[in-house]
């Protein structure tokens, strides 16, 4: 399961932990439905295994498995300060139970049985609160390696003293690389980047932006660091320091 999150679509990375193999097909049949890259799995060892070698975005856990429970699954993951958000699942709709969940950790709590959509619902409301707060001021100023780019500005300053100027989806999709620089970003995530009040459209666009950022900044720009990483996306590779 770990490969298909390390080929994880734009809608985000989801780890589905159930002892249940019918209700963990279930759900990841579900996720994997609403364009989600998500990995299965039957308790909290592997679940921890995973966490620690891949990128995840959200866990949904169920809450009654046997060994290590879905609460002592979530605070392990505190402990060791993962930060993922949890949906706990579990067949209990008692308060002392939801407010476990939330004292253990979690972030939200749907009760068994669900409405596919009402999964789906939660899953989309958790991921794009975590989007929200994850996201850089639209002003925040990065420097990667020497170069410099000023939202506020929508330019780029280079090592050697230049500066290119940026139109706005230039400068959004460049300040996505180089905040994540040395990570690969799919095409789908740069397109939310630099569309993120879009919906629709097509995510080979970036490649279009790709190319005029490498146009435009050229020999004396960060051309060479912006890599096509095949079938996976792109990557801001921090640049060599250079010889005297």
């Amino acid at each position: 399961m770990a490969e298909e999150l390390g080929r994880a679509a734009a809608a985000g990375r989801i780890l589905v932990v159930d002892d249940d193999a019918v209700l963990r097909r279930m759900v990841r049949y579900i996720l994997l439905g609403e364009g989600y890259a998500v990995a299965a799995v039957g308790g909290g060892a592997a679940a921890l295994e995973l966490v620690a070698r891949e990128a995840v975005d959200l866990i949904v856990l169920d809450v009654g498995m046997p060994g290590m429970s879905g609460y002592e699954l979530c605070r392990t993951l505190r402990e060791r300060r993962f930060l993922v958000p949890v949906l706990f699942l579990s067949a209990h709709l008692r308060l002392d139970d939801t407010l476990a969940g939330f004292e253990a950790g979690g972030d939200d709590y749907l009760v068994k049985p669900f409405e596919p959509r009402e999964l789906t619902a939660r899953v989309r409301a958790i991921l794009a609160r975590q989007a929200r707060a994850q996201a850089p001021p639209p002003d925040e100023v990065l420097t990667v390696g020497g170069y410099r780019l000023e939202p506020a500005e929508l330019a780029l300053r280079l090592p050697g003293g230049g500066r290119v100027q940026l139109t706005p989806t230039e400068q959004r999709v460049l300040q996505h690389l180089m905040r994540n620089a040395g990570q690969v970003i799919t095409r789908d995530q740069l397109f939310a980047a630099a569309w993120p009040d879009s919906r629709d459209g097509d995510s080979n666009e970036i490649q279009v932006y790709i190319g005029r950022l490498r146009r435009k900044l050229g020999a004396d720009g960060p051309a060479s660091c912006i890599e096509t990483v095949r079938g996976l996306g792109y990557r801001f590779a921090r640049p060599a320091p250079r010889r005297p």
